[in-house]
């Protein structure tokens, strides 16, 4: 839909099945294995999501969505999971400068509570009772990216030149905060590109990757 010609928004509804000629709840969207039960995999996901862009700011796109996923968790026995997640980012073209990309996203894969947590289960900060509260499930994360891209041109030939950096903060409260081995995940997360690129045809325009 083009609420102008300027703005556009944008409506994406999803549902997907694992397997159909399973049924019932137990199941999981996620490929998952329990030595009790046996293989749960089979279950569905319904995703839904709304993205709003807008041009008016002069030479730039800013663009942000929102989306959903509520799923089949074999570890939730009465209820759907459900993921979220919001981003906003700005694309700027300040030919001939370089083009600019940046963004800032919030995203939880568990919002819902657990009422019959595995036995080793648990928060990181203690948790006391039989309800492991979502925080404590999943990853919770802020990402923040920031990239940009130039062209030179060599003759018939282009150089191209991207940098490219993003930082993870990871606000959950799940238990393996506290493992010092290879699974578990620092609340901290830094990477960045460096990417160069020779044509020696006609250029190739390309936006910078900030994600």
């Amino acid at each position: 839909m083009f609420a102008t010609s300027l703005e556009r928004i944008a409506v994406e509804i999803g549902y997907r099945d694992q397997d159909v000629t399973r049924t019932g709840r137990g199941l999981s969207w996620e490929p998952y294995y329990s030595s009790s039960l046996g293989n749960l995999s089979g279950g569905c996901r319904i995703d839904w999501t709304l993205t709003v862009s807008t041009q008016r700011i002069p030479r730039s796109r800013l663009t942000a969505w929102v989306s959903q996923a509520i799923r089949d968790a074999a570890t939730l026995a009465d209820d759907f999971d459900i993921d979220m997640a919001a981003t906003l980012r700005m694309d700027t073209n300040l030919k001939p400068g370089p083009a600019i990309a940046a963004f800032f996203r919030w995203s939880d894969q568990s919002m819902v509570d657990d009422d019959s947590p595995a036995s080793g289960q648990g928060c990181a900060s203690g948790w006391q009772g039989t309800v492991l509260p979502a925080s404590c499930r999943g990853d919770s994360r802020l990402d923040a990216g920031l990239g940009l891209a130039q062209e030179f041109h060599a003759g018939k030939g282009t150089i191209r030149f991207s940098l490219s950096g993003r930082y993870t903060r990871h606000i959950d409260d799940r238990l393996s905060r506290q493992n010092d081995d290879e699974t578990s995940t620092g609340p901290n997360e830094y990477a960045a590109t460096c990417l160069v690129e020779f044509d020696f045809g006609p250029g190739v325009k390309a936006g910078p990757h900030a994600d």
